[in-house]
């Protein structure tokens, strides 16, 4: 249990789930209760990009664990599928360090050309993206997750979007 002689880094420790009273914190409240300064997250000549291509691994583990939290019946895939959605989230977050729309676009669209290769489910992308903006939403400064949420946001419209143009423009048999 920490206590008020608890070193001031163990409240603070990134993806510390500890509150300073000993009890479970939820992912990210560590961070929200001190100013990110403080924690080299956010400092001025910082740009998001930066942030979050250093933060991959932490936000890739929160996605995970927030994802299986919400869907407990993905432990029935193992430790394998644990570790290869881990794997996925990871590759997510990197592609959307860059912080370029058209590049995130670009990714969100060949795992829409994988899924559906491998035959599994478009709703587990769609999953993926909510968890990304959550975590973003709950881990990062607010000034970082607002340029990270747009991106992430306009990308998987964009691709969104195009898909529904392409399947509105493909030759339907017996249409004609």
């Amino acid at each position: 249990m920490l206590t008020g002689t608890t070193p001031e880094w163990a409240w603070c420790w990134p993806g510390s789930l500890w509150a300073a009273d000993g009890r479970a914190n939820r992912p990210g409240a560590a961070f929200r209760n001190r100013s990110d300064e403080v924690h080299g997250l956010n400092p001025p000549s910082r740009s998001t990009g930066d942030i979050v291509a250093e933060n991959v691994g932490l936000l890739a583990t929160l996605a995970t664990r927030a994802l299986y939290a919400e869907q407990p019946e993905l432990w029935q895939l193992g430790e394998y599928g644990r570790a290869r959605t881990l794997e996925d989230f990871t590759h997510h977050f990197r592609a959307l360090a860059p912080m370029d729309e058209f590049v995130f676009e670009a990714h969100v669209r060949y795992c829409e050309g994988l899924f559906a290769a491998r035959g599994y489910p478009h709703e587990w992308l769609e999953d993926a993206w909510r968890h990304m903006a959550l975590v973003v939403g709950t881990e990062l400064p607010d000034d970082a997750a607002r340029e990270v949420l747009q991106v992430l946001n306009g990308a998987v419209r964009s691709a969104s979007e195009q898909n529904v143009r392409n399947v509105g423009s493909a030759d339907v048999p017996g249409s004609a």
